[in-house]
C-alpha cells in the first residue's frame, strides 16, 4: 500500500513576512474579484417581501445573460430584507 503526501517546501520565513507576502496575495486576489465583477453587479432596493430569487432572475432576463440573482434574507427568520444583487456575464 502507498499512501502519497503533498508537501510544501520553502525557504524559512519569520512570521512577519509570511503574513506580508499571504497579505498581498489575498489583497490581490480580492482585488482581481473586484475588478472581474465591476459593472455587472447590480443592487436591487425596495423589493417587496414575496420576490424570491427565481422571480428576480426572471425579471431582470431580457437585460442580458444572468450568473445569478439573490434576495437577501434575514438569518434568523428568513424574510426578506429588501434588497438583492443581480449578477450578469457581461456588463
Amino acid at each position: 500500500e502507498e499512501i502519497t503526501v503533498e508537501m510544501y517546501v520553502g525557504r524559512a520565513q519569520k512570521k512577519a513576512e509570511r503574513e506580508r507576502e499571504l497579505r498581498a496575495k489575498f489583497e490581490a486576489e480580492k482585488m482581481d474579484r473586484i475588478s472581474k465583477f465591476q459593472g455587472v453587479n447590480l443592487y436591487v432596493k425596495n423589493l417587496d417581501d414575496t420576490v424570491e430569487d427565481d422571480l428576480l432572475r426572471d425579471e431582470f432576463a431580457a437585460m442580458g445573460t444572468i450568473t445569478s440573482a439573490r434576495v437577501m434574507k434575514d438569518i434568523k427568520d428568513g424574510r426578506s430584507k429588501g434588497f438583492g444583487f443581480v449578477c450578469f456575464s457581461t456588463p
